[in-house]
């Protein structure tokens, strides 16, 4: 149908793919087409404006800085010893933010994410943790989202979305 043809020919020229490499304590993001890569600690510091609304006052390592500040509080939405997001809305805030650093600002295309999480926990993720990193991915910006849960993968891999399904585990969406 047409739509599906347009959604091919938008994949095929306007690719915009990001590998989210994440753990609790620090979060990658690659650029497949360009190579870009941005990494940093998976932190945000909060504070409240003027109405009491909770806005962003810094992400990673800087955030770290401002625990003295008054009426700052830090935040990781991705520390948790038994799950892999325990605030999603911080975890939502954290990941937009990577997506945008990693992407840049002159991009219309959303991308599609591949996230990756390499934080072990026992049993490995439930099936609530793969949609829970969809549904975050999804309003992080994603237009498609693979969770992919196995060794890190390769360029090649990446950019044509090819997984080696015998080393890991893949969930898409």
């Amino acid at each position: 149908n047409r739509k599906s043809m347009i959604n091919q020919l938008t994949e095929r020229f306007f690719k915009n793919t990001l590998y989210v490499r994440l753990s609790s304590d620090w979060i990658a993001v690659k650029h497949i087409e360009t190579g870009k890569v941005f990494e940093d600690k998976p932190v945000l510091a909060l504070r409240s404006d003027h109405k009491g609304k909770r806005v962003v006052a810094a992400i990673g390592a800087e955030a770290e800085h401002l625990t003295s500040d008054s009426g700052i509080t830090i935040h990781n939405g991705f520390h948790h010893p038994r799950v892999c997001i325990s605030e999603f809305d911080i975890a939502e805030a954290t990941l937009r933010y990577f997506f945008k650093n990693a992407i840049g600002k002159n991009t219309f295309i959303r991308p599609v994410g591949i996230l990756h999480p390499i934080d072990n926990f026992e049993g490995g993720l439930s099936q609530m943790e793969y949609r829970a990193l969809t549904e975050l991915a999804i309003a992080s910006g994603a237009r498609r989202t693979f969770i992919w849960v196995g060794r890190e993968l390769k360029d090649i891999e990446l950019a044509t979305l090819t997984f080696p399904e015998s080393e890991g585990i893949l969930k898409t969406r």
